[in-house]
């Protein structure tokens, strides 16, 4: 196989989606695994590669997806988590590095 046609299967194979069931503490240990990933990456706006920031940025917005479907009553006992994925920012990865910018829009869980 090719590099083109490997990259094309690569493609596709991204794009296949999956369903999982994931306990609500899942969410929140995935939440805090993230926050100590991305945290000190954007205060320091260290170059990272593409990939990197890229993804990172990702999980940033994935964890922040998941938590509006745990339980309001359980995330009253993470509120400090919470509070970092529900303020009025966004994580921006433009030049391989992560910053905040600040953002209007109000985001509720």
């Amino acid at each position: 196989m090719n590099e083109k046609e490997m990259s094309n299967r690569c493609d596709g194979l991204r794009s296949k989606e999956i369903s999982l069931t994931v306990w609500q503490q899942t969410v929140i240990d995935f939440a805090y695994a993230v926050r100590m990933l991305v945290e000190p990456l954007a205060k320091s706006h260290e170059k990272l590669g593409f990939s990197e920031a890229n993804c990172l940025s990702h999980l940033f917005y994935e964890v922040r997806e998941f938590l509006k479907k745990v339980d309001p009553a359980y995330l009253a006992f993470h509120r400090d988590v919470v509070g970092f994925y529900e303020k009025k920012r966004e994580l921006s990865c433009a030049s391989d590095r992560l910053w905040w910018e600040p953002e209007d829009s109000s985001i509720s869980f």
